[in-house]
C-alpha cells in the first residue's frame, strides 16, 4: 500500500511508503475502515536517506527503528472510507493485481492510495476494498 498527498502536485508528500518488493504485511477490510499492518525493515525505510549528508540522520532513525522493531513495533495505515470522496478509479487484473484510488478527504485534500500485490491475482482483495468506498461517490477511470 502507498498514500501520498496530494495527488495533483508535483513530488506529493509521501505518508506511507509502499514497498516495490515483498513486505510481511496483513490487510484487514472492515465495514468501517482499511488497515495494512506490516513488519519495520530498517533497510527499506533508509535507502533513500543514505546520501552523504543524510548518514547521521538515517543512523538515528535506523537505531529508533530496531528499538521498535525489538519491541514487537509494527507499522500500519488506516483508512475510514466514509471520510473520502472517490474521483478516480484505475485497476489492473493481470499477472498482479493493482487499485489505484484518487480520494477527496472531508478535510478538501487530495490523496492517491495505492493498493498493489505482486505475488498473483487476488481480484477479490480488489474487489472489496473497492465496495467499501461504492457508497461515497464512486468515480470510474
Amino acid at each position: 500500500m502507498n498514500v501520498r498527498s496530494p495527488w495533483r502536485r508535483f513530488l506529493p508528500k509521501l505518508i506511507f511508503a509502499g514497498f516495490n518488493t515483498r513486505a510481511k504485511s496483513t490487510l484487514y477490510v472492515t465495514t468501517e475502515r482499511i488497515v495494512l499492518v506490516r513488519e519495520i525493515d530498517a533497510w527499506r525505510e533508509l535507502k533513500e536517506e543514505l546520501s552523504p549528508l543524510g548518514v547521521p540522520t538515517a543512523a538515528a532513525k535506523e537505531v529508533r527503528l530496531r528499538q521498535l522493531k525489538a519491541r514487537g513495533g509494527r507499522q500500519y495505515c488506516e483508512i475510514r472510507p466514509a471520510d473520502f470522496r472517490v474521483v478516480k478509479v484505475k485497476r489492473v487484473d493481470r499477472p498482479w493485481s493493482w487499485l489505484g484510488l484518487r480520494l477527496l478527504g472531508s478535510d478538501t485534500r487530495q490523496y492517491a492510495v495505492t493498493i498493489s500485490k505482486t505475488d498473483g491475482l487476488d481480484p477479490e482483495m480488489l474487489t472489496l476494498i473497492q465496495s467499501r468506498f461504492a457508497g461515497h461517490s464512486l468515480g470510474t477511470g
